[in-house]
């Protein structure tokens, strides 16, 4: 019998066995999915999977923990616990060469009252399962300042800025105004006294401001955040504060206007 001595038959040799090797492993990969699990939770999380047990890392600087797992299709039971804390259960079914991501985060039961008013059960920690994605999130566009408009002849300027993490609305003497989260708005306005309510979710206020020519008036509004309420079990429950806007003046002196007065 003759030995195989030809270089290039050995080449072909070793193509087709690299080739068979890729086609069973891509058969093999065919048949997999993947789940991977994102811990949104400031702790370790512990996470059983069809009975076994693994940990998920915690997230840190803003980036959830992650643990990736490559299962056959089907159903998969889960168990997530936070060490110390709540836990929660589920069930995926997964198809064929799907990813499907899961997300753990902490979010708080409210306290439960009695008709009467009373605490019969305090806020608690629950553990929570989502349906996630390994995409970012797009970012939020940061509010930005616009800057001053050049005030028209005869004319004076009411400019609020908004430090309030929400839409503001102004009502003023009847006309209303809305300024953007953390944004500003400039009203042009006839010299003499105005006033104003203004609001952002259940909190409001109201005052008055004074209009002068050629002056800008600034307005700043910031919001309080009201102490966490405590609840006791069998008292009666908290009055939730409303928090309270305050208005200080903006010192605009500084700023420039960067575009033409209106006639």
């Amino acid at each position: 019998m003759k030995r195989l001595s030809n270089p290039i038959i050995w080449t072909v040799v070793l193509i087709t066995v690299l080739l068979v090797v890729g086609v069973l492993a891509a058969y093999a990969q065919e048949g997999q999915t993947e789940f991977v699990v994102l811990n949104y939770v400031g702790k370790e999380l512990s996470f059983t999977l069809d009975g076994v047990q693994y940990s998920v890392p915690a997230a840190q600087d803003g980036q959830p923990g992650m643990l990736r797992f490559t299962l056959t299709p089907g159903k998969h039971e889960y168990t997530g616990t936070v060490p110390g804390g709540p836990g929660a259960n589920g069930l995926v079914e997964l198809a064929l060469g799907q990813q499907y991501v899961l997300g753990a985060r902490l979010d708080t039961q409210p306290a439960r009252l009695s008709p009467e008013g009373k605490v019969i059960e305090e806020p608690r920690d629950v553990l929570v399962f989502f349906e996630a994605s390994l995409q970012p999130a797009a970012p939020t566009p940061a509010a930005t300042r616009v800057p001053l408009q050049p005030i028209p002849a005869s004319l004076g300027a009411l400019v609020f800025d908004n430090y309030i993490g929400e839409e503001l609305v102004v009502d003023l003497q009847g006309n209303l105004y809305r300024v953007p989260a953390n944004g500003r708005l400039q009203v042009n306005l006839a010299p003499g006294e105005y006033a104003y309510s203004a609001s952002a979710g259940i909190s409001g206020t109201s005052g008055t401001a004074e209009v002068r020519a050629g002056a800008y008036t600034g307005l700043g509004f910031s919001r309080e955040v009201p102490p966490t309420p405590t609840y006791e079990l069998g008292k009666e429950a908290p009055t939730v504060a409303v928090p309270r806007i305050f208005v200080t003046p903006v010192d605009l002196s500084a700023e420039v206007p960067t575009s033409t007065p209106t006639p």
